[in-house]
């Protein structure tokens, strides 16, 4: 009986220090910390590139059959949609700036929180009264990379914001009393 306790408890202790790098051998935590650091550096020069519109630049990040999950739930796969899909983002925001606010990471997916400004153009069918109305939203990227290149990019903000800002949404009033 005692035996088992012994084991039981090593058992424990194992799993415990897997879990949380105990056993993780040398190195790995060095290499991981690289590996994340890395991608944090890469996450920054995506954003970097949207802020100076370079396309080419933003593709550069990317692997061929990237998919990208947009705020609405709607995606499009392949580097030349993606491609697209950019390049009618710039055109409706024609002056757009992003700055990363704050990147984590793990080896191989990394998180931006970032905010961006511009003002609209109205290239958008029915959005011609919106043009030159200034917009600013935060808004949150989740970048799934494999081998060095964003294999998936899921996009989150909240498009209330920016409907707001362009008069297309009345902010909700207070309940009468």
């Amino acid at each position: 009986m005692k035996t088992m306790k012994f084991s039981s408890v090593f058992v424990s202790v194992l799993v415990l220090s897997i879990m949380f790098g105990g056993c993780a051998g040398p190195g790995t935590t060095a290499e991981a910390n690289q590996a994340s650091a890395e991608l944090e550096r890469q996450a920054r020069a995506f954003v970097a590139a949207y802020s100076a519109h370079d396309v080419d630049k933003i593709l550069s990040h990317l692997s061929d059959n990237v998919e990208m999950i947009k705020a609405d739930g709607s995606s499009v796969r392949g580097k030349e949609a993606y491609r697209k899909d950019v390049e009618l983002e710039l055109k409706a925001l024609p002056d757009l700036t992003m700055e990363t606010e704050n990147t984590f990471a793990t080896e191989d997916q990394v998180c931006i929180q970032w905010n961006a400004k511009g003002t609209e153009y109205g290239a958008a069918k029915g959005a011609e009264a919106f043009a030159g109305k200034a917009v600013s939203f935060r808004g949150v990227t989740i970048l799934k990379v494999r081998e060095g290149k964003v294999v998936r990019s899921c996009v989150y903000y909240d498009r209330a914001v920016i409907l707001a800002q362009v008069g297309a949404l009345q902010p909700p009033q207070p309940p009468r009393q």
